[in-house]
């Protein structure tokens, strides 16, 4: 069993050297979804692409990220998100949810 550290024990410091150099990681892509063939499916999919991302962000990012997807239809699904109250447009064009 490990004995119990005393308050006026003290600590070794150790030398131990990072054998691999740092490398700075980046969040890998998200894989693009199918494009809905739906207008529903097609509102449902932009509302929740946006919701789920950490930042405002322009129609071409939200279309970037499904196959297909018309910039200008996506455009026009979030301003009629943000005109319905489910989504903001930012004095720059950006969306968020």
């Amino acid at each position: 069993f490990p004995k119990a550290h005393s308050p006026t024990a003290t600590q070794q410091k150790l030398d131990i050297e990072d054998e691999a150099p740092a490398v700075s990681v980046k969040p890998a892509p998200a894989k693009k979804q199918p494009w809905p063939k739906t207008l529903r499916e097609q509102v449902r999919a932009v509302r929740d692409t946006l919701a789920q991302l950490a930042a405002p962000a322009e129609p071409d990012e939200i279309s970037k990220r499904f196959t297909r997807a018309p910039k200008a239809t996506v455009a026009e699904l979030l301003g009629t998100l943000a005109d319905i109250g489910q989504a903001r447009q930012l004095e720059d064009g950006r969306f968020v949810a």
